[in-house]
């Protein structure tokens, strides 16, 4: 049949919203879990890194990790590739928990301003700025 010549677009609940949202956090946590790894095992070693700098440490040898790419390869071969999202769910429920409330309520206030001020948007009040 014919194509429809306009869409009109349809405003998704706050449930639509806290999932969609919640499926973008946990996509974007999946994908910087093994970033946000790197991050805290070269913190961590820092100290280490610094005394070693400075030759304070007990043992001269060279730090375990070095880099970011050398440490996701070092945690592959040693602890295997699924080490790179280790203690990664409290963190994806947090992140998930977070975007599903941020997008729910920002669409839902957005709305119920819009709503409550649309007359004053279309007055042509703004026109006289």
């Amino acid at each position: 049949g014919p194509l429809p010549t306009t869409i009109k677009p349809q405003r998704l609940t706050a449930g639509q919203e806290a999932i969609a949202g919640g499926t973008a956090g946990f996509a974007a946590r999946i994908t910087v879990a093994p970033i946000d790894l790197v991050k805290i095992r070269l913190q961590l070693q820092r100290n280490y890194v610094g005394d070693y700098a400075q030759g304070l440490a007990g043992s001269k040898s060279l730090p375990k990790y070095t880099g970011m790419w050398q440490t996701m390869r070092t945690v592959a071969a040693e602890e295997g590739c699924f080490a790179l999202w280790k203690g990664n769910v409290p963190a994806q429920l947090m992140v998930m928990s977070f975007v599903a409330i941020k997008f729910s309520t920002y669409n839902q206030f957005k709305n119920w301003i819009h709503s409550k001020y649309s007359d004053f948007a279309h007055s042509g009040a703004q026109k006289e700025r």
